[in-house]
């Protein structure tokens, strides 16, 4: 039984860790952006190539994005399965 409740502490301090990481993630993309805007306004980039720019940057955010929401699904399968219960 104590085994169960330090795992079930410790899924509850990943889960903390995991949110607070979302919020960084978030901060990054923001970041990153505001800093490609500016720089591609510096370098006068033509708009056309600005739009490629930023398509291309949205597609790689993207794709990070729903990376980290599929292992969440996973790891929240997984501790459904095991009858884990964190909320």
């Amino acid at each position: 039984m104590d085994q169960d409740k330090r795992r079930l502490e410790l899924v509850r301090l990943h889960k903390r860790w995991a949110d607070r990481y979302l919020l960084i993630w978030i901060a990054f993309i923001l970041v990153l952006f505001a800093g490609l805007y500016l720089v591609l306004g510096y370098l006068a980039v033509p708009t056309a190539e600005r739009t490629d720019a930023f398509l291309l940057l949205a597609t790689v955010m993207l794709a990070g994005t729903i990376w980290q929401a599929m292992g969440a699904v996973v790891a929240r399968t997984d501790m459904l399965i095991r009858g884990l219960d964190i909320d």
